[in-house]
């Protein structure tokens, strides 16, 4: 229990540094208007980012100057950290919307979901991308590139290490690349955008426009999946092209520990991780159960089966979404395991989505543990350890308790998610589909996610891309954290 005073500085702290986010992340909303450079007919738009970033400084500044007297500059602790990451994540959304809604391209609702969509780096939309103007594009890629890299690791790389510290492992990272968690941010980003200028790079070696590569490198990278085509990469429709994105999403959903372990040419201790391993069997084997699934069905021959079945299996798995191809011919076979697909997700502490690699292997290896311990003598003891980048972690009953109340969590999100679409009038594919998608942080659609959908159908959805990005547990301990905290102070 902590005393009303102790409550106070907490507090104090905490919005301090809401409000210092705030104040940095209103200088991203200047961003897109380098896109005038190449569309200088659209400068009337700009206002529409410089009135949303002015909100978001001077909303900032309020709580700077307010709550910097009285507050500490130790570490946050994860608890703390947890209220700032929900907290800015839901502010940074609702700013971010506010372009939008000064466009006047969408109603508020929309507008939320398009820039839920595009932090959360889901990637589904409802704008019409054949109209909307250019820097709004621009927008979308940039909010999805600064989501896939974590708002944490963008906005905190310049703040001490003892108090970004909490707040990174609360928005779900936990490799420590470095001792110092201010270096650790700084070599992400380092690694994140060398990628992102070889794929720009490589892509317009192939002869994609510039716009295009620009748009799907970042947002490709990010496992984000927005496009600047109304018909994604399907409209581009170049081989080379979707091959240079399949590298752009494999990086995007290998964790930034498997990076930093390349980078340092740590080969050794790369083989000794199991997310890469059970990552790219899981990829081997849907890709060729999608191939039997579709074959002589979807496409005339079996080099566009292949091409397409692969393309659909690392879009889904990796969290994109980009699409190649309407899914309205393919079996319901298909669908299913791109489901299964999209649930899988990347590794952990990457720009993807899903429950992760990690949590799939500690679950299936808690099976088999039971299984030998109940063939063991009793009282025998064994320990077991499996390798997350550069460090060795113990399957401890800890471990596997917060693997089972992470699956529980999403579970009973999927079944009340896709009951509530059940409930307004979808069938049951369109519904796990479109939920999985969200929820995943995926942002492939069957076509129900559009401008056309009822209020209730998006706000499912946002929430879904909400917490699917924050991985619930955080989310609950910020409102658990502050509810608790509320009690503590009326009854004191």
């Amino acid at each position: 229990m902590h005393s009303r005073s102790d409550l106070t500085i907490q507090y104090r702290t905490i919005l301090m540094n809401i409000g210092w986010l705030c104040i940095a992340s209103s200088f991203l909303f200047l961003t897109p208007l380098t896109a005038l450079v190449f569309y200088p007919q659209e400068a009337h738009y700009a206002l529409c980012f410089v009135q949303a970033g002015f909100i978001s400084f001077t909303f900032g500044l309020v709580l700077y100057l307010l709550f910097r007297k009285g507050s500490w500059n130790k570490e946050i602790t994860y608890q703390s950290g947890a209220v700032i990451v929900v907290s800015i994540w839901t502010l940074i959304i609702f700013f971010s919307a506010l372009t939008f809604l000064f466009a006047r391209l969408c109603n508020f609702t929309q507008a939320m979901f398009e820039s839920a969509s595009g932090w959360t780096t889901t990637g589904l939309t409802i704008m019409d991308v054949a109209n909307t103007p250019q820097i709004f594009l621009f927008w979308r890629s940039i909010i999805q590139f600064v989501g896939g890299a974590g708002f944490a690791v963008i906005m905190l790389s310049s703040i001490a290490g003892g108090v970004s510290a909490g707040v990174y492992r609360a928005e779900g990272r936990s490799d420590n690349l470095l001792p110092n968690i201010k270096k650790t941010a700084k070599s992400i980003l380092i690694i994140y955008c060398s990628y992102a200028l070889f794929g720009f790079v490589a892509l317009i070696a192939t002869g994609t426009h510039p716009a295009d590569a620009f748009h799907h490198t970042l947002t490709g990278l990010a496992t984000g999946g927005f496009s600047n085509r109304a018909g994604n990469v399907g409209e581009i429709d170049r081989l080379s092209t979707e091959i240079i994105l399949i590298a752009l999403m494999l990086l995007g959903a290998t964790s930034f520990g498997i990076h930093f372990l390349i980078w340092q040419r740590s080969f050794h201790t790369i083989r000794k991780n199991v997310e890469p391993k059970l990552f790219f069997f899981l990829l081997a084997l849907f890709s060729v159960l999608i191939v039997v699934a579709i074959t002589g069905i979807v496409y005339p021959n079996l080099p566009e089966t292949i091409r397409h079945s692969v393309f659909q299996a690392v879009s889904a798995i990796s969290g994109t979404g980009f699409q190649t191809t309407n899914f309205s011919g393919w079996p319901q076979s298909a669908l299913f395991l791109l489901i299964l697909l999209m649930c899988c997700g990347g590794m952990m502490d990457s720009t993807a989505g899903g429950v992760k690699q990690l949590r799939l292997y500690i679950l299936f290896k808690a099976v088999a543990i039971e299984i030998v311990h109940f063939c063991l003598p009793v009282g025998s003891i064994r320990k077991y350890t499996i390798w997350k980048g550069n460090t060795r972690i113990d399957l401890d009953e800890r471990l596997i308790k917060n693997t089972a109340v992470f699956f529980t969590l999403f579970g009973a999100h999927f079944l009340i998610g896709v009951s509530i679409f059940l409930f307004l009038g979808y069938d049951l594919t369109t519904a796990c589909f479109e939920l999985a998608s969200a929820l995943n942080n995926v942002g492939m659609s069957l076509g129900a996610t559009n401008a056309n959908a009822s209020g209730v159908f998006l706000w499912n959805q946002i929430f879904a891309m909400f917490f699917g990005r924050l991985e619930f547990a955080v989310i609950l301990f910020a409102i658990s954290k502050v509810v608790r905290d509320g009690i503590q102070v009326v009854r004191a």
